[in-house]
């Protein structure tokens, strides 16, 4: 293959194939996600077994905004898209050594790839969690999004693990920087019950942080007593 031909190649892995090998995945395993989120699906307005009344009294409330959110999509994607169509431009006009430029693509597509994977994310999220909120009760948690509610009571926890960088218990090990705040991921929070569904709190959850840490130290007492 000519030097020319090879650039065309590159640059059309770079700016069509790539990007749509991202995005298929990210769809795939956010779609994956959302489809094993409650275990036993569940009607607009049904609860759990546990109904909200035998939670006590409400603590505090956490709504999810949503519409950052989805800004933060349509960003993400915009970001991702213009940088790998960039990254393949300078490729090409850059020319010999091509192994060198091979190289210097692959440790610069990150940034762009992870934007448009998060993008694609998040934008399923966007649409498939409308109003989502956690009302924390003094026995438990109340889970809601696009009009589904779940009850759930701390003895229904199976774990709670909080690795974001909020976290109380591991602040320190890394740093709370704009473009993980700008992604949702300063909070990073992923909680299993006992029937094995699975939900995340993420930093688009207002007072994300607080939530974590108080879902931890709840989980954690219940399982000491």
């Amino acid at each position: 293959m000519t030097g020319d031909q090879i650039d065309i190649l590159v640059f059309v892995v770079l700016v069509v194939v790539f990007p749509v090998v991202v995005a298929t995945v990210a769809y795939r395993k956010a779609r994956a996600r959302e489809r094993a989120r409650f275990a036993v699906p569940q009607e607009p307005g049904e609860t759990g077994t546990t109904s909200e009344a035998d939670l006590g009294a409400l603590v505090r409330r956490h709504e999810t905004d949503n519409a950052r959110r989805g800004r933060t999509a349509v960003l993400a994607l915009a970001i991702g898209v213009v940088g790998l169509g960039l990254v393949g431009t300078l490729f090409v006009l850059a020319g010999p050594p091509r192994v060198v430029n091979v190289a210097i693509a692959g440790v610069v597509l990150g940034v762009p790839a992870l934007c448009l994977w998060r993008g694609v994310v998040d934008g399923i999220r966007c649409y498939t969690r409308r109003a989502e909120s956690f009302s924390v009760y003094e026995g438990g948690l109340v889970y809601a999004y696009a009009g589904h509610t779940r009850v759930i009571g701390w003895a229904d926890f199976a774990s709670v693990v909080n690795d974001g960088r909020d976290n109380v218990a591991t602040r320190g090990l890394g740093k709370d920087t704009r473009f993980s705040r700008f992604l949702g991921r300063d909070v990073h929070c992923r909680v299993q019950l006992r029937d094995g569904t699975r939900f995340r709190i993420t930093g688009f959850t207002r007072d994300a942080a607080q939530l974590a840490d108080g879902l931890s130290r709840a989980v954690y007492e219940r399982t000491q007593s």
